[in-house]
């Protein structure tokens, strides 16, 4: 039997499920086959204090691209990425996603643009700028947080309407805006742009929740998408089975509890109020 693959360029933890550790875990339970490309090792996430940090040295990240391109890439439907450790590597990553193209016209490259959240940026601004003008252009799907759009294109983001036109002024194939406004109070919110379509999508908020929701977000919807899923209900899955883990995992947690709730990443058992939008033009 064989099951999808998926490419997934991210930060590696060695305790907790944010970055790669996360995504690779969600896919493996949906079904998808995860290549793994570690940008960076970190012992945890660095919001928990101080973290020792082993960025993937040029010529190894060259040469892991490299060996994969050689090996060949036929099967693989997708690729993610996420958190980059330098500029460096971003010519290499542009490199692995040319040759995935090249082997499948039909692969999904989604770009999760890991710069920063409501305190500001925690890349380096060369590393941000990098990703606006290289990865942003080559991604079928974004997955930016508030923060992340709004530093990406210049616009407000303080209403939903205001997000649309940020998007609209990215225009890029599809954007995931995490982080979205509810329009029910307390309730989380992801908005999804696809062309001249929009969905916002609802679920109970979680108070004070774990560091890498989005890491896992990003990877259920492009989970979904490699499985066939139609746009806005891989986006209604997708927000469900992160509410229902958070659920599971509690508010004030220092980690998402994938393990012992990765049943709810498969079978999410909580409702998701799915609307459509009326779309800004740009």
């Amino acid at each position: 039997m064989s099951f999808p693959v998926a490419i997934v360029v991210n930060s590696f933890v060695s305790r907790g499920r944010v970055g790669g550790r996360g995504q690779t875990f969600a896919l493996e339970r949906l079904g998808i086959e995860p290549w793994f490309v570690p940008t960076v090792v970190l012992p945890f996430h660095p919001g928990h204090g101080t973290a020792t940090r082993v960025e993937t040295a040029d010529a190894d990240f060259a040469g892991v691209v490299d060996d994969l391109i050689a090996r060949g890439l036929e099967g693989v439907s997708t690729l993610l990425t996420g958190y980059l450790g330098s500029t460096a590597q971003m010519p290499h990553l542009l490199r692995l996603i040319e040759a995935v193209r090249k082997a499948n016209p039909d692969v999904t490259i989604c770009c999760d643009p890991v710069i920063g959240d409501a305190n500001g940026l925690y890349v380096n601004e060369a590393l941000a700028l990098s990703i606006l003008e290289n990865l942003v252009p080559a991604a079928d799907i974004l997955t930016p947080n508030r923060f992340e759009l709004s530093w990406l294109t210049g616009h407000p983001v303080t209403t939903n309407t205001q997000i649309l036109e940020a998007v609209a002024a990215l225009q890029a194939p599809g954007v995931l805006v995490t982080s979205a406004h509810a329009m029910m109070r307390g309730n989380m919110a992801n908005l999804l742009v696809s062309g001249s379509r929009a969905w916002l999508a609802e679920a109970s908020a979680i108070d004070h929740p774990p560091h890498g929701t989005g890491d896992l977000m990003a990877a259920l919807f492009a989970g979904g998408i490699a499985h066939g899923m139609e746009l806005d209900a891989a986006l209604s899955r997708a927000t469900a089975a992160v509410h229902d883990v958070l659920a599971f995992t509690g508010p004030g947690a220092e980690e998402i509890a994938l393990v012992a709730g990765q049943d709810r990443l498969t079978g999410p058992r909580v409702p998701v109020s799915l609307r459509t939008l009326a779309m800004v033009r740009a």
